[in-house]
Formats: structure tokens, sequence, C-alpha cells
């Protein structure tokens, strides 16, 4: 039952950051307001602000999620912790 858990807590943030990096990119993008964390995580990091890098952002915040929820629920898995 436990790794049933630990399963479901990996494959439903994981589908809902894939939906985000696809189909749900550009609506999200247009309800973000332009004073939104983005761009401030764009100015942090030196990156040009635009639409485009906003967008490459929220991508490459998804996969972070994506990786570091996998990797968790792995060592997870692979320690016995449940």
């Amino acid at each position: 039952m436990s790794k049933t858990l630990l399963l479901m807590a990996w494959l439903i943030p994981t589908a809902l950051w894939l939906l985000a990096m696809t189909r749900w990119r550009r609506g999200i993008l247009q309800r973000r307001p332009a004073g939104s964390p983005e761009w401030y995580w764009l100015r942090v990091f030196g990156i040009p602000e635009t639409e485009q890098n906003r967008a490459r952002l929220l991508v490459g915040a998804s996969a972070a999620g994506i990786t570091m929820v996998t990797f968790g629920i792995l060592i997870a898995l692979i320690l016995g912790l449940e």
C-alpha cells in the first residue's frame, strides 16, 4: 500500500508538471501578470526579460521539479523508507 502511495505521489505531480510544460504553458503565461515572480527570477539570473525566456523558465522549473520528485521517490523506494 505504501509503495502505491509513493508511486502516486510521483505520478500526479509529474503529470501536472508535464501538462504545464506542454499543453498549459500558453494559458499559464497569459494569466501571469507582468510583475509575477517569473520576471524577478529572470532578472536574478541575468536573463533578458522576454516572453520566450519566461516560457523557458517555466519549462526548466517543471523539469527540475520532475527530476527532484523522481529522485526522491526512487531513493525512498530503494532505501525502503515507507
